[in-house]
C-alpha cells in the first residue's frame, strides 16, 4: 500500500479547510505561506481575523525543521495544526508539547 505524500494530504487539506469556510467572504486560505520574513512556511494558512497555520508532515517527510517551525509559528500565528502521518506521531508531540 502507497502512504499518500504531500500532494494528497494537501489536496485533502485544503478541500477540508474549503468547506469549513465555505460561505464565509472574509476568510482566506493561503498556500505555502511565509512568516517571518520567509524564515519558515506553513503549508496552508486560514485567514480571517485570526491566522491558523497548517503544516503537513508525510510520511515521507522528515522532522528536522519542525522544532524551528513550532518556534516561529509559536510567535505569529493565532493557532497552528500539524497534519501528519501516524509514522510521525510520538517526535512531533514531543516537538510540540510545552
Amino acid at each position: 500500500m502507497r502512504l499518500p505524500g504531500d500532494p494528497e494530504i494537501r489536496s485533502a487539506l485544503k478541500l477540508h479547510l474549503l468547506d469549513a469556510w465555505v460561505g464565509c467572504a472574509q476568510t482566506r486560505i493561503i498556500e505555502e505561506f511565509g512568516l517571518c520574513r520567509g524564515k519558515v512556511r506553513v503549508d496552508m494558512a486560514a485567514v480571517n481575523g485570526a491566522l491558523h497555520g497548517y503544516e503537513i508532515k508525510s510520511a515521507r517527510d522528515c522532522l528536522g525543521r519542525l522544532a524551528t517551525q513550532v518556534d516561529i509559528c509559536a510567535q505569529v500565528l493565532d493557532r497552528a495544526t500539524v497534519v501528519e502521518s501516524p509514522e510521525h506521531l510520538e517526535t512531533a508531540l514531543d516537538l510540540v508539547r510545552p
